[in-house]
């Protein structure tokens, strides 16, 4: 019995166990953290965004006035003007 007793203590299986318990403990200890850290900065930008896309008007304010676009401008482009010809000397 004595002999069991003594190869139970010299026995290290279960450290390697130990130790992959703590550091995945650690791991997730330190996402809990940077989700807790992040989220009100998150939950912030997000509901600015949400205000804007709700106070923003597609009509005036969408995709056209982004690129450029205003009521004034026609749907269709213009159609651009023939190019002059060079006079040639008559001789």
């Amino acid at each position: 019995m004595l002999e069991l007793i003594r190869n139970f203590a010299a026995a290290e299986d279960g450290i390697v166990t130990v130790d992959w318990v703590w550091m995945t403990a650690a791991c997730v200890a330190l996402g809990l953290s940077a989700t807790l850290v992040l989220s009100g900065g998150m939950n912030d930008l997000s509901g600015e965004l949400q205000g804007s896309l709700l106070a923003s008007n597609p009509d005036t304010e969408g995709f056209a006035t982004f690129v450029g676009r205003t009521n004034d401008t026609p749907d269709t482009p213009e159609t651009p003007a023939a190019p002059e010809t060079p006079e040639t000397p008559e001789g």
